[in-house]
């Protein structure tokens, strides 16, 4: 009698499927979080006390013809869940609603120029927070000096635990009054994003490199660093060979969940020092009752997040198998 052969799918074949299965249930996930972080905020906002058709007018005669246009396009007077969906639909087709302060101004018009000054600010200053950080992780995470081990975790501490309107503060008075080698406020020329750059990286760096400084650490303590020293391998080389790449899957998942911060972190910086970005224009919304440009804000801001979150979590899919379980 012929023995029954069970089939064994090939390993490549079987992490390739769990991957997949990884990217699909990561994506969902993302998606699902996109969509109850937008529902709550736009929920919150629709129950504010007044009437939409109302701030939309701002004063103004409504012609019957409009109002009825409005109400169609934007569900006013449907279900709660009916109005989000029309929003979600018009959304994907780049329609953001439009602007109760602004005379029904469209919002699209007024987020797109803020967000491209806040990326265009805020990038140098992830850049420079990231360099920073993987700076001091490298130098300080492998010292024997006990000296130097407590005088990096208190500079860390302070910079972490220090506010942004803080560090603006000393910033402003030391390189813009006292030296006066920066401007203040302001936008024409790149010299005027060196204070709030560095004001956003300071902070963020400190974060960082803690993060980091903790991952190198530990790796400095496991089997495989131990033999590449033996072996005489220089320290260098251990910790840009062996270490580095180790601890880099942790520490770019820090990044992303701190790119949420950053946006957040704008709205006092941009405040403080007179940038016309997306934290400006969610201070003034907010002032403003203007509810549709508060939405569109919170929207940038979950997208934004859960996007980078979702980049990470597929990276550290691919880099490393164990996470979808494909090692068996």
């Amino acid at each position: 009698m012929m023995k029954s052969r069970m089939f064994v799918a090939p390993r490549a074949l079987i992490s390739r499927q769990s991957f997949l299965g990884y990217c699909l249930w990561s994506t969902v996930r993302a998606v699902s979080t996109l969509v109850c972080a937008t529902f709550g905020a736009f929920v919150a906002l629709r129950i504010a006390p007044a009437d939409p058709l109302t701030m939309l007018a701002a004063g103004r005669q409504l012609d019957p013809a409009l109002e009825a246009a409005w109400r169609l396009r934007y569900g006013f007077g449907q279900p709660i869940l009916v109005q989000y969906l029309i929003y979600m639909h018009n959304l994907l087709q780049g329609d953001f609603g439009l602007s109760y302060y602004y005379a029904g101004k469209p919002v699209v018009a007024l987020i797109e120029p803020a967000l491209r000054m806040t990326i265009l600010w805020q990038i140098p200053a992830l850049a420079l927070a990231i360099a920073g950080a993987i700076a001091l992780a490298m130098t300080t995470a492998n010292t024997r000096s006990r000296w130097v081990d407590s005088a990096t975790n208190w500079l860390l501490l302070i910079g972490f635990s220090t506010p942004e309107f803080v560090v603006a503060t000393v910033l402003v008075s030391i390189f813009a009054l006292q030296l006066h080698m920066l401007p203040v406020a302001g936008v024409t020329t790149p010299i005027h994003f060196v204070l709030p750059s560095i004001c956003m990286a300071l902070p963020l760096c400190a974060s960082l490199s803690q993060v980091l400084r903790n991952e190198l650490t530990e790796v400095f303590q496991k089997d495989y660093t131990r033999t590449a020293r033996a072996k005489g391998l220089s320290a260098l080389r251990i910790l840009t060979a062996h270490a580095l790449p180790n601890a880099a899957l942790p520490f770019l998942m820090v990044v992303s969940y701190q790119i949420g911060r950053c946006i957040g972190g704008a709205f006092l910086i941009e405040s403080i020092f007179n940038i016309p970005g997306v934290g400006r224009l969610a201070v003034s919304a907010v002032l403003q009752r203007d509810y549709p440009v508060v939405l569109a804000v919170t929207v940038v801001m979950t997208l934004a997040f859960v996007a980078s979150s979702l980049l990470v979590d597929l990276l550290a899919g691919f880099l490393d198998p164990r996470i979808h379980g494909s090692e068996r």
